[in-house]
C-alpha cells in the first residue's frame, strides 16, 4: 500500500463521520506525517512504510473511538497484509500504547505530538472555543507528559510544541 492509496481508503472509510470529525482526522494525518518526517531523520529510521499508516491508522474510530487501535488494525487486516512493524505502529500509536519496534516507538511520539503542531492546535482552539481549547490542549499535555516520560528528549520536544501553540 502506497501513501496515495492510504489517503484514498481513509477518506472512504472516514466519509461517515461528522465534517469536523473528518477534517480532524486528515489534519492529525498530515501532522503525524511532519512529524514521523523529522523524528525518524533523528532516529535513522525508513519511513516508507510508516508513511501511509499515517492516513489509515484511526479508521477503528469510525466504529468506536475507545479500543479504536485495536478495530483500526481489524478493519485493515480485510484488506492489507500487514508486517509485524505496521501492526506494531497501529496497535500501539495511542498513550498508552507499548510498542516493541523503533518504528512503532517514533510513529506514537508523532501521533502523540501531533496533536501541538501549530495546525492540529489551532484546529482545536477554533474548534472548542479559545479558552476550552486551552484547558483542552493543557489535559493532553499532561496526558503526554505521563506517556512520555521514559524519553527526555521526546517530553523536552512535547514542552516546546505545547508552550508555542497557546
Amino acid at each position: 500500500m502506497n501513501i496515495k492509496e492510504a489517503e484514498e481508503f481513509a477518506k472512504e472509510k472516514f466519509k461517515i463521520l461528522p465534517k469536523q470529525d473528518y477534517d480532524w482526522n486528515f489534519i492529525h494525518s498530515r501532522c503525524v506525517l511532519a512529524l514521523l518526517e523529522t523524528l525518524s531523520i533523528e532516529e535513522n529510521i525508513e519511513i516508507g512504510k510508516l508513511e501511509p499508516l499515517v492516513y489509515i491508522h484511526d479508521v477503528g474510530k469510525v466504529i468506536h473511538e475507545e479500543n479504536h487501535a485495536q478495530l483500526s488494525l481489524e478493519i485493515l487486516e480485510k484488506k492489507y497484509k500487514l508486517g509485524a512493524i505496521e501492526k506494531d505502529c497501529i496497535v500501539n500509536h495511542g498513550s498508552s500504547g507499548k510498542p516493541l519496534t523503533p518504528e512503532g516507538k517514533i510513529f506514537r511520539y508523532a501521533d502523540g505530538l501531533s496533536l501541538f503542531h501549530p495546525i492540529a492546535a489551532q484546529f482545536i482552539l477554533n474548534s472548542e472555543g479559545k479558552e476550552q481549547g486551552k484547558r483542552v490542549l493543557k489535559k493532553l499535555y499532561e496526558k503526554y507528559c505521563i506517556a512520555y516520560k521514559d524519553n527526555d528528549k521526546i517530553l523536552r520536544i512535547l514542552e516546546l510544541m505545547y508552550k508555542n501553540c497557546i
